[in-house]
């Protein structure tokens, strides 16, 4: 993940999407690789409220300083390119003031509807 740039959803305050499943004491970052995926996921989540944000991946500060910040707010994972209905998506773990490398991953039904939250 070090090149391109990576989406966020934002509702109207500018705060980020996370999303936290059910028990779990941190929250993950929605990230998408790309503005359709992105997109696509607002549609399908009703999120009509929220606009898309881009960071690009080859500005280092503005990255640590993304990862600094959200780490703050129990944030420990992006979920890249979350599919809303099949709960597929790829985990990347913040390490230090970086991206580790993504890992497949399948959020289960009930675990989808945890909860969106606001950062």
């Amino acid at each position: 993940m070090d090149r391109g740039e990576l989406c966020f959803l934002a509702d109207e305050a500018g705060a980020l999407i996370a999303y936290q499943e059910t028990g779990a004491s941190w929250t993950s970052l929605l990230a998408f690789s790309d503005e359709e995926k992105a997109l696509e996921f607002r549609r399908r989540g009703g999120l009509v409220n929220c606009a898309v944000v881009a960071i690009d991946l080859a500005d280092e500060a503005s990255v640590r300083a993304l990862i600094t910040q959200v780490k703050r707010r129990a944030v420990r994972s992006l979920l890249l390119d979350l599919n809303f209905d099949s709960g597929h998506c790829q985990e990347v773990e913040l390490i230090g003031q970086a991206f580790a490398n993504p890992t497949e991953r399948r959020l289960a039904p009930k675990a989808r509807g945890s909860s969106l939250t606001h950062l």
